[in-house]
Protein backbone atom coordinates (compact mmCIF):
# COMPACT_ATOMS: atom_id res chain seq x y z
CA UNK A 1 0.00 0.00 0.00
CA UNK A 2 1.29 3.49 -0.87
CA UNK A 3 2.16 5.88 1.95
CA UNK A 4 -0.50 8.41 2.84
CA UNK A 5 -0.38 11.44 0.52
CA UNK A 6 1.41 9.50 -2.25
CA UNK A 7 -0.29 9.30 -5.61
CA UNK A 8 -0.21 6.27 -7.83
CA UNK A 9 1.23 6.31 -11.33
CA UNK A 10 -2.30 6.00 -12.69
CA UNK A 11 -3.51 9.04 -10.80
CA UNK A 12 -0.49 11.13 -11.91
CA UNK A 13 -0.91 10.20 -15.55
CA UNK A 14 -2.27 12.87 -17.85
CA UNK A 15 -5.92 11.98 -18.52
CA UNK A 16 -5.47 12.86 -22.18
CA UNK A 17 -2.84 10.18 -22.79
CA UNK A 18 -5.29 7.28 -22.71
CA UNK A 19 -7.74 9.19 -24.84
CA UNK A 20 -5.10 9.81 -27.50
CA UNK A 21 -4.24 6.12 -27.66
CA UNK A 22 -7.91 5.18 -27.92
CA UNK A 23 -8.47 7.75 -30.67
CA UNK A 24 -5.49 6.45 -32.62
CA UNK A 25 -6.75 2.89 -32.27
CA UNK A 26 -10.24 3.95 -33.36
CA UNK A 27 -8.81 5.81 -36.37
CA UNK A 28 -6.78 2.75 -37.35
CA UNK A 29 -9.75 0.39 -37.05
CA UNK A 30 -12.05 2.78 -38.90
CA UNK A 31 -9.49 3.24 -41.66
CA UNK A 32 -9.07 -0.53 -41.97
CA UNK A 33 -12.82 -1.06 -42.20
CA UNK A 34 -13.18 1.78 -44.71
CA UNK A 35 -10.40 0.28 -46.83
CA UNK A 36 -12.06 -3.15 -46.77
CA UNK A 37 -15.41 -1.63 -47.77
CA UNK A 38 -13.76 0.27 -50.62
CA UNK A 39 -12.17 -2.93 -51.89
CA UNK A 40 -15.50 -4.79 -51.68
CA UNK A 41 -17.17 -1.95 -53.56
CA UNK A 42 -14.45 -1.86 -56.22
CA UNK A 43 -14.80 -5.61 -56.77
CA UNK A 44 -18.60 -5.42 -57.07
CA UNK A 45 -18.47 -2.47 -59.47
CA UNK A 46 -16.00 -4.33 -61.68
CA UNK A 47 -17.99 -7.56 -61.55
CA UNK A 48 -21.20 -5.70 -62.41
CA UNK A 49 -19.53 -3.99 -65.36
CA UNK A 50 -18.35 -7.34 -66.71
CA UNK A 51 -21.80 -8.90 -66.28
CA UNK A 52 -23.57 -5.92 -67.87
CA UNK A 53 -21.33 -6.23 -70.91
CA UNK A 54 -22.48 -9.85 -71.29
CA UNK A 55 -26.19 -9.02 -71.11
CA UNK A 56 -28.01 -8.13 -74.31
CA UNK A 57 -31.33 -6.34 -74.16
CA UNK A 58 -33.31 -5.13 -71.17
CA UNK A 59 -32.96 -6.46 -67.65
CA UNK A 60 -36.43 -7.46 -66.48
CA UNK A 61 -37.10 -6.95 -62.78
CA UNK A 62 -39.89 -8.24 -60.55
CA UNK A 63 -41.78 -5.83 -58.29
CA UNK A 64 -39.82 -7.28 -55.34
CA UNK A 65 -36.52 -6.51 -57.06
CA UNK A 66 -37.75 -3.01 -57.91
CA UNK A 67 -38.74 -2.46 -54.27
CA UNK A 68 -35.33 -3.60 -53.05
CA UNK A 69 -33.45 -1.33 -55.45
CA UNK A 70 -35.83 1.57 -54.79
CA UNK A 71 -35.44 1.32 -51.01
CA UNK A 72 -31.64 1.39 -51.23
CA UNK A 73 -31.68 4.01 -53.97
CA UNK A 74 -33.87 6.36 -51.96
CA UNK A 75 -31.38 6.17 -49.08
CA UNK A 76 -28.49 6.92 -51.44
CA UNK A 77 -30.16 9.92 -53.03
CA UNK A 78 -30.30 11.07 -56.63
CA UNK A 79 -26.73 12.38 -56.84
CA UNK A 80 -25.13 9.14 -55.59
CA UNK A 81 -27.49 7.10 -57.76
CA UNK A 82 -26.25 8.99 -60.81
CA UNK A 83 -22.84 7.45 -60.14
CA UNK A 84 -23.91 3.88 -59.43
CA UNK A 85 -27.29 3.13 -61.06
CA UNK A 86 -26.71 1.48 -64.44
CA UNK A 87 -29.75 -0.62 -65.33
CA UNK A 88 -32.26 2.22 -64.75
CA UNK A 89 -32.02 5.97 -64.25
CA UNK A 90 -32.02 7.56 -60.80
CA UNK A 91 -35.37 9.14 -61.64
CA UNK A 92 -36.87 5.73 -62.39
CA UNK A 93 -35.57 4.29 -59.12
CA UNK A 94 -37.03 7.16 -57.13
CA UNK A 95 -40.34 6.85 -59.01
CA UNK A 96 -40.43 3.15 -58.08
CA UNK A 97 -39.91 4.18 -54.46
CA UNK A 98 -42.86 6.58 -54.61
CA UNK A 99 -45.05 4.01 -56.34
CA UNK A 100 -44.08 0.78 -54.56
CA UNK A 101 -42.96 1.86 -51.08
CA UNK A 102 -43.97 5.39 -50.03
Amino acid sequence: MAPQGATSAVARRDPGQGSDARLLLLAYITGTVDQALLLHNEYLVTENRILRNQITGRVRLTDGERKTLAAIGQKLGKQALAEVAKIVTPGTLLAWHRKLIA
